[in-house]
């Protein structure tokens, strides 16, 4: 068995480039997720975002997870269940890419949705009773 990076992304960046990159170094195998909600202008922008992607070739595939709701944890906590369910890993990690802001009240305003999606996965019992997903940041 082998173990599996998940790296949510948003777009492709800098910041993503640093995940992309820290997460070959840490697993056997690395997947990118991104979550696309269901209305016609997010569907654009997820083949936008798609092609944009290809171009940019990180020799990762980028698989689009889809959600009737604003939010992005959910989603990926039942990804990373199914995941599980099928127990073809050994051992999943889940690198989130985080802005580090200059100051500590900067804060406030970063990296709003990666703590909640932290604490979500954090929080979460696994079907075979294992705690959660390990977590790891990567501040750039």
């Amino acid at each position: 068995m082998s173990a599996l990076v998940v790296v949510p992304v948003a777009s492709i960046s800098r910041l993503t480039a640093a995940g992309i990159s820290a997460a070959l170094s840490l697993g056997d195998e690395v997947v990118a997720v991104t979550v696309a909600f269901t209305d016609p202008e997010e569907t654009a922008a997820d083949v936008s975002f798609r092609a944009r992607w290809q171009e940019w070739h990180p020799q990762v595939p980028l698989i689009t997870l889809n959600s009737n709701r604003r939010s992005i944890a959910r989603p990926i906590v039942k990804y990373l269940s199914q995941l599980e369910q099928e127990d073809s890993y050994h051992r999943l990690v889940v690198l989130i890419p985080e802005v580090q802001p200059p100051r500590f009240w900067d804060w406030v305003l970063f990296n709003q949705g990666a703590e909640l999606a932290c604490q979500r996965l954090l929080y979460r019992v696994s079907p075979a009773g294992r705690p959660g997903a390990g977590i790891a940041d990567v501040m750039k």
